[in-house]
């Protein structure tokens, strides 16, 4: 499994209603299931809840008692895609703890998040749309935590094969591949030939 993260947006309308729906249409045939955290209306009205979230931001930090000053965000929707390779087969809930454990891995748990799984493509895969302003204090999510989102979050995770589907032409994926196998044969070479065990410890290799 393997991260994407796309576009920052500014609708929480058009996010939410496209992973809950078919491209372009009003079905929703590829939507497995769906899930949803700090959010109290069905799925299908989530986007509001966020889109007035990150309307009263100024008044949610004034009545948490932050600083109310200082830049509005004006891109508050977070949107990214957690996919498995084709052979993979995940189950909904070892999807949905990976999802979760993405989220916590960007510190962005407490954040409104709404989730759909797809089954339209060769490869099963999640959308995960997050407000990135704090529903209780106001705050925009960290910047570091934004950039570590960009560079997809969490290290890769696989259900079962170990296989990841990368973005990006076939030429890339084996210039990539291809670098892992070198990084990997040159650490396996810088190894001391020899682990020192603690007494009544087991070995660890």
């Amino acid at each position: 499994m393997i991260p994407r993260l796309h576009k920052r947006g500014q609708s929480f309308k058009g996010a939410c209603g496209y992973i809950l729906h078919d491209a372009k249409t009003t079905s929703h045939d590829r939507v497995l299931w769906t899930n949803k955290l700090n959010i109290f209306s069905h799925p299908d009205d989530a986007w509001f809840e966020m889109f007035s979230v990150a309307r009263d931001q100024a008044l949610i930090k004034e009545l948490a008692g932050k600083d109310a000053r200082g830049r509005k965000n004006t891109r508050p929707v977070l949107h990214y895609t957690l996919s498995w390779a084709a052979s993979d087969n995940p189950s909904p809930e070892h999807m949905r703890e990976t999802a979760l454990s993405s989220l916590k891995a960007l510190d962005l748990l407490g954040h409104q998040v709404l989730m759909a799984a797809h089954s339209d493509k060769e490869h099963l895969h999640v959308h995960i749309v997050v407000n990135s302003i704090h529903p209780d204090t106001g705050l925009t999510a960290p910047s570091n935590t934004q950039r570590s989102a960009s560079r997809g979050g969490p290290k890769p995770m696989s259900a079962n094969t170990g296989s990841i589907v990368m973005s990006g032409s076939r030429t890339t994926q084996n210039a990539r591949v291809s670098r892992q196998n070198v990084s990997a044969t040159a650490s396996r070479s810088r190894r001391r030939p020899a682990t020192r065990r603690m007494p009544g410890l087991p070995m660890c290799r």
